[in-house]
């Protein structure tokens, strides 16, 4: 009986482990539909925040120089920091349309960080991303994270 009363309580907390990225508040205005976006990720090994800086700049920066070789304009936004995760927007003007994206990183429920681009053909917001990072990667915002 106490075996099976522990396997119950694991499952519970297995349950409420599980849930917990969804706990996010995701607000969005009535008549008004979130992009629709796709997000890509990548492990990163860094864990102090000056690094992690460095590497978002190093990712965009690349692809602002590969935009500039093949002749797209790219615009950058301003940089967004929540402390567990900061991004930066920016959107490519292509043949066929624009092209909007945010990059940056984020904490990771594990503890480790990774390095993520966001896009979407509708123009992206803080929220959006916040609530894309927060169900990807559990990150809610704490700033006391980062070293």
């Amino acid at each position: 009986m106490k075996k099976f009363s522990l396997c119950i309580l694991a499952g519970l907390l297995a349950l409420v482990l599980y849930l917990e990225p969804f706990s996010v508040k995701a607000e969005t205005l009535p008549g008004t539909d979130a992009p629709t976006v796709s997000m890509t990720s990548i492990s990163l090994e860094e864990s102090e925040k000056w690094i992690l800086d460095e590497v978002l700049s190093d990712y965009v920066s690349e692809h602002v120089v590969n935009m500039e070789e093949a002749s797209v304009p790219c615009t950058i936004g301003e940089l967004i920091d929540r402390g567990t995760s900061s991004y930066l927007f920016y959107q490519d003007e292509q043949a066929d349309g624009t092209v909007y994206t945010a990059a940056g990183y984020a904490l990771t429920q594990d503890g480790s960080y990774v390095y993520f681009e966001l896009t979407s053909a509708s123009p992206l917001d803080t929220a959006t991303v916040d609530f894309e990072i927060a169900k990807n990667f559990g990150s809610n915002g704490d700033t006391n994270s980062l070293s």
